[in-house]
């Protein structure tokens, strides 16, 4: 089963353009990638047995502007990201993005008080 799934997310990653290496990490996906040469790596869900629905992702990468990125990855999900923020120490240009479909008002409570956590912008849409 876990085989199946991590082809399929590569599968559907492929149909967006998108070029990754999937690897299995606890109960979620960690996958890195090149996108028009920008480095990325995310963290994913399982698809939930309810719905068919990742429940969170949360995507690393340089270069705040790719607006077609995380596009990409919204497409790839099914739903816009709830949050971006800056963690201290990353390289200048490096940026984390969240989508959460299950409970992003906590997860952004929880960011909000993380001492290494700055510069957390809500985004209305992507609830």
């Amino acid at each position: 089963m876990i085989k199946d799934d991590l082809e399929n997310i590569r599968s559907e990653f492929r149909n967006l353009g998108l070029d990754v290496k999937v690897s299995r990490k606890k109960s979620n996906y960690f996958c890195r990638g090149k996108l028009n040469k920008i480095r990325f790596t995310i963290t994913i869900s399982s698809k939930s047995d309810e719905n068919g629905v990742r429940d969170f992702m949360i995507a690393f990468f340089f270069d705040q502007e790719n607006e077609d990125f995380v596009s990409l990855l919204s497409s790839f999900i099914g739903y816009k990201p709830f949050c971006t923020y800056l963690y201290r120490g990353d390289p200048k240009g490096f940026v984390n993005y969240e989508w959460d479909k299950r409970c992003p008002e906590e997860r952004l409570i929880d960011l909000k008080y993380k001492d290494d956590v700055f510069l957390v912008q809500r985004f209305k849409e992507g609830f």
